[in-house]
């Protein structure tokens, strides 16, 4: 039996995480300092999700480096309310800041992996909305 996604259970999706999208601007809006374009504001919004710790089979498919930081498997509902997360996309989960560096799209729905990062909370990248908004 298949339910709609928006009658699933609130349970399944229990967490509702900042996104921060830094990026390149586009179009003929590019602004350019000293012949470089420079990147715009970032974009924040949330997104619905589900994590889960990424499993020890995973963890040993992954490059040795990588195998000590945290990471978490994203489950997350796309909609027009909340786009689809994409690569080098930075998530805020409990005041720790996440890169994410992998990205599935199954239409409903979107799989990612996201990467804690090195960052103290006082060197979060200024201008971005507390988490708990």
């Amino acid at each position: 039996m298949t339910f709609p996604l928006q009658q699933l259970p609130s349970m399944l999706y229990d967490e509702r995480l900042l996104v921060i999208r830094e990026g390149l601007q586009t179009g003929d809006s590019i602004n350019y300092v000293d012949g470089k374009p420079v990147k715009r504001d970032p974009d924040c919004f949330h997104i619905t999700c589900m994590t889960a710790p990424i499993t020890g089979q995973e963890l040993l498919l992954l490059p040795e480096a990588d195998r000590y930081l945290e990471q978490f498997n994203v489950y997350a509902i796309t909609s027009a309310a909340s786009p689809m997360l994409q690569v080098n996309d930075k998530i805020v989960r409990k005041s720790k800041l996440y890169h994410v560096q992998s990205v599935k799209d199954w239409e409903n729905f979107t799989e990612a992996r996201m990467v804690a990062v090195d960052v103290v909370p006082s060197d979060m990248p200024a201008g971005i909305p507390n988490a708990a908004d």
